[in-house]
């Protein structure tokens, strides 16, 4: 059967949708304005019972949606409801039995294939990362469902995402000996490599090559030079010395 969805409320960021077929009912948050890609973010909440879609009483639905999506609307959170019956769920706290788990493993891979394509019909590019709420609720069907797909599912709360995302938007700047590096988003910034005027450095960690011109001779050499002519002066003062030494002796 063909995937419906129903349009709910529009926000700023995200449309709010209803999507429904012969395997899964749903809301999710699909991005519509600056994000174009996402996570499929699923929700398991013990108050599906008031989110059940009728058209009868819309408005009272819209202000339990508006609730909770409206926290998440600036963030890159396609987070998911699934409509499961509130009632199997709670028996999962009072009966950890794995045939359950199985059950819902299954609903909940329906939801996944049915947000996978609900999120690519819109061009949104679905991360390979499934992230799980935690809300502190059905917490040993949550580490059975973490621990079985591990390498692709990820625990997280709300306010773990909010936070991480909130970092993530803020520039850093690290000072590094002079050197500013500049983390973000934004593929346009660029690090800035000048180097402080002021930066002192050992000289005895730095290797010079010297050129040398036989016009313009180095210190070193001229060193040599005056050195050999001490020398030399040297040698007269002795002999002058020696021969009125001689002289007085004869």
């Amino acid at each position: 059967m063909k995937l419906e969805k129903t349009l709910v409320i529009s926000l700023e960021n995200h449309n709010i949708y209803y999507f429904t077929d012969s395997t899964a009912s749903f809301y999710m948050a699909v991005p519509h304005k600056k994000f174009n890609s996402s996570n499929i973010t699923i929700e398991l909440r013990d108050d599906t019972l008031d989110l059940v879609f009728n058209t009868s009483n819309i408005n009272s639905l819209v202000n339990k949606l508006n609730n909770i999506y409206s926290k998440i609307d600036n963030y890159n959170i396609s987070l998911i409801i699934p409509l499961i019956n509130s009632n199997f769920l709670n028996t999962l706290n009072t009966n950890p039995d794995e045939r359950l788990f199985a059950s819902l493993d299954k609903a909940i891979g329906n939801v996944i294939n049915c947000s996978y394509i609900a999120l690519s019909s819109n061009n949104i590019k679905v991360e390979s990362n499934i992230i799980m709420i935690n809300n502190n609720k059905y917490i040993a069907f949550m580490n059975w469902f973490v621990n079985k797909y591990q390498n692709r599912c990820e625990y997280k709360s709300i306010m773990d995402m909010i936070m991480e995302q909130s970092n993530h938007d803020n520039l850093d700047k690290i000072n590094s000996s002079g050197i500013n590096f500049v983390v973000g988003r934004e593929a346009e910034k660029t690090i800035d490599n000048k180097i402080d005027d002021k930066i002192e450095v050992d000289s005895s960690l730095v290797l010079n090559e010297v050129e040398i011109d036989d016009n313009n001779i180095p210190i070193k050499k001229q060193a040599h030079q005056a050195g050999y002519i001490s020398y030399y002066l040297l040698g007269v003062i002795s002999i002058a010395v020696s021969l009125v030494v001689l002289y007085l002796l004869l």
